[in-house]
């Protein structure tokens, strides 16, 4: 492949990738599996980082990869070693990492597994929190993440287990279990 060839792919990976980032008012869907007889990428890259700016110029959104295989707008793009951070308005950000993720084609929300780890580190007024799942669903446009797989928090000395659960990373943040709950929570 000539220079420009290359060129081109790597803009049209910078394009996918980023789409993601841009405001989709279509209700968003799970992105789909990529069919086992489809497995060339058009793009390729290694430690790749992007960070989407909000409304007000601060960072909004940072998704890093090991790697990103771009499968063009209909299947979008797999991620290896995905590692995304959630800025919020106030208090520390969101950091969520995962073994393996997809971004949907239209960059409306990317779905990680595989060892899912969702934290917020402690901050004055604000208790650290660690979740822990095998799968888990984020809608980028409203911060917004869900599963339906057994989770763990641990927030101190507290715990609770369930089975699915639904998280708002914004401000501010909650999160909802939704069945199977147990829990240990230490008075203070």
């Amino acid at each position: 492949m000539n220079r420009g060839g290359a060129l081109i792919l790597l803009l049209l990976l910078v394009a996918g990738l980023t789409g993601w980032l841009a405001y989709d008012r279509s209700p968003s869907t799970e992105p789909a599996a990529l069919p086992a007889s489809v497995r060339a990428a058009e793009v390729i890259t290694r430690d790749t980082w992007f960070t989407t700016m909000g409304a007000e110029g601060l960072p909004a959104r940072t998704l890093r990869a090991a790697e990103a295989r771009y499968y063009g707008d209909a299947l979008g793009t797999e991620l290896a070693m995905p590692h995304l951070t959630v800025y919020r308005e106030e208090g520390p950000p969101w950091e969520v990492y995962a073994r393996r993720g997809w971004v949907k084609g239209d960059g409306a929300s990317v779905r990680l597994e595989e060892d899912v780890v969702l934290e917020r580190a402690s901050a004055p007024g604000v208790r650290p929190a660690r979740l822990t799942t095998e799968r888990l669903r984020i809608n980028l446009n409203d911060n917004y993440a869900e599963t339906g797989a057994p989770v763990t928090i641990v927030s101190e000395s507290d715990r609770v287990d369930a089975v699915g659960m639904k998280a708002w990373l914004g401000e501010p943040s909650r999160v909802k279990f939704l069945s199977m709950v147990r829990g240990y929570y230490e008075p203070r």
